[in-house]
């Protein structure tokens, strides 16, 4: 199953639960995120969002000493 095929499965339940007026944050980052990625969730864009933290934290800490 695709994340298309499984939103397209899942959205009619989710509108059911989740209030979007109660939490417009997690309704506003939550488009933006499927919309970028065409998926809620990008493994790629987390793994280098976290390669990239690490990196930084090691630079920084090479540097202070």
């Amino acid at each position: 199953m695709t994340d298309q095929q499984w939103w397209d499965a899942a959205a009619p339940f989710l509108m059911k639960v989740f209030d979007p007026a109660r939490y417009p944050l997690a309704s506003r980052v939550g488009n933006a995120v499927g919309e970028a990625h065409q998926s809620a969730f990008s493994p790629e864009h987390s793994f280098e969002f976290g390669l990239e933290m690490i990196l930084d934290g090691v630079a920084k800490l090479v540097a202070s000493r």
